[in-house]
């Protein structure tokens, strides 16, 4: 069985976030669970509905024990879900629907569940090389910071280092503008981008 943590609750299953994450109802409290030491791939990743999809038919509309001590820095609690004498966050490792988070949990019945499931080569593990879930976020979070590359413009030579602008407006004019006698505010043409400033329709051509 899995390790008895400091507190428990028992309630109603009532949603299913994801493969490891339900939402549990105590009386008219709801408690969004997070399954302590196991991981399941994201929605976006395979076997991600098949994971959500095998929890909601163990635990959905059931009566689960909770037994916990913390929670995560998303306010989640982080648990052990129990139905009756079932110890569903080990089921989930045994089917093949999660992998152990040996990151944050050291439990050996945990370890042993997943070095199974991968010798029969059930679930996630039947695809020759998975991606667990922590690769698969950190590797969208550094897609997500890197910056964009900047526009290079067909004619760089020709765009002037210098441009106008007015203290109105977000058109910025060339020195040679007709336009330039109303803009006499003179800023860097790389200040004039960085302020989201466009060229006149006389400049643009």
């Amino acid at each position: 069985m899995g390790v008895c943590l400091c507190a428990s609750f028992t309630g109603q299953v009532v949603g299913i976030s994801d493969g490891d994450t339900i939402t549990v109802l105590e009386g008219r409290e709801q408690t969004k669970v997070r399954l302590v030491g196991i991981d399941t791939p994201e929605s976006k990743q395979a076997f991600g509905s098949k994971a959500k999809q095998a929890l909601s038919g163990k635990v959905f509309g059931k009566q689960v024990r909770v037994e916990w001590s913390e929670k995560d820095r998303y306010g989640r609690t982080l648990g052990q879900i129990y139905l009756g004498k079932r110890w569903i966050n080990r089921e989930m490792v045994e089917s093949g629907f999660a992998w152990h988070y040996k990151q944050y949990s050291k439990d050996q019945n945990l370890a042993n569940a997943e070095t199974k499931a991968r010798q029969s080569r059930i679930g996630l593990w039947s695809a020759q090389n998975p991606t667990p879930p922590w690769d698969f976020r950190r590797a969208g979070r550094s897609s997500a910071n890197k910056i964009k590359p900047k526009t290079v413009p067909s004619n760089p030579a020709s765009l002037p280092s210098v441009v106008y602008v007015t203290n109105t407006g977000k058109k910025y004019h060339g020195e040679s503008c007709r336009y330039l006698k109303k803009s006499r505010h003179q800023i860097t043409l790389q200040e004039a981008r960085s302020r989201q400033y466009q060229p006149c329709k006389v400049c643009r051509k």
